[in-house]
């Protein structure tokens, strides 16, 4: 499936920006649109009027960011939703509006909120794949790590690591458990054939997390993919995306 259609909720421009690399690396070559939905959050005890002012300068920081990428197919929605709870925003925004992928920055809290509300609610009700990315990507992945389990999030996530190593010249090496090797290669042996930017195949002989913090020093970011819902049985998945940081 093309990630055609972008969207990237934003309550603060500096952290949208941040977004907009990997956004185009993931953007079909020469199509696609990326979104900019600007998003005013206030608490419940205060009247929304008073996020006119911020909903203003937010405002002109996206129109400044899209003028300061003329390479790229940026759309700033021209109203700037302000309220308590600016999920509800966005989930009205995508219900309405056709979305291929939404781009989301994260701390890495599982327990953690997004968009003023619990990450859970986010991931249960979207209705269109996540990209979860912590920290800042500022320049391309010439190796990526896939920890891969075989289940029904690894689509979106093998498809992710395939576009961005394709826009990035860069490699995939599958990770999995020792326990799920027959099944993993089974499975995947015809996609190394049919992508060969899936160059290499690592087997976690201990536990998969201590493995994944093993090779994750010998690449320069790694894609993980995951169900919403507990037992993978959701329409839709959500992909966490992180870069490896030296020092």
């Amino acid at each position: 499936m093309p990630f055609d259609s972008i969207l990237i909720p934003v309550e603060e421009a500096e952290a949208a920006a941040t977004l907009l690399p990997l956004a185009r690396a993931l953007l079909p070559q020469g199509d696609g649109e990326i979104t900019l939905l600007g998003l005013v959050s206030l608490p419940p005890d205060v009247s929304l009027s008073h996020g006119a002012a911020a909903a203003r300068a937010l405002r002109q920081r996206l129109i400044a960011l899209a003028a300061a990428h003329p390479e790229l197919p940026l759309r700033v929605r021209p109203r700037i939703r302000v309220s308590h709870t600016p999920w509800e925003e966005v989930l009205h925004f995508l219900q309405s509006n056709r979305v291929s992928l939404m781009l989301l920055p994260w701390d890495g809290d599982p327990e953690g909120w997004l968009l003023g509300v619990p990450l859970s609610r986010v991931l249960q009700e979207a209705p269109c794949d996540l990209l979860l990315v912590r920290g800042s990507i500022d320049t391309p992945w010439p190796r990526i790590l896939l920890p891969v389990r075989g289940g029904p999030y690894t689509q979106l996530a093998l498809e992710v690591a395939l576009t961005l190593a394709e826009a990035w010249d860069g490699q995939v090496t599958l990770l999995h458990a020792a326990s799920e090797a027959r099944r993993i290669a089974a499975a995947f042996r015809p996609l190394a054939r049919q992508f060969p930017r899936i160059t290499r195949q690592m087997v976690a002989h201990r536990e998969v997390v201590q493995a994944v913090l093993e090779a994750l020093p010998h690449h320069d970011g790694i894609v993980m993919g995951a169900s919403t819902r507990p037992g993978g049985d959701g329409p839709v998945s959500y992909t966490h995306l992180r870069a490896h940081e030296t020092g």
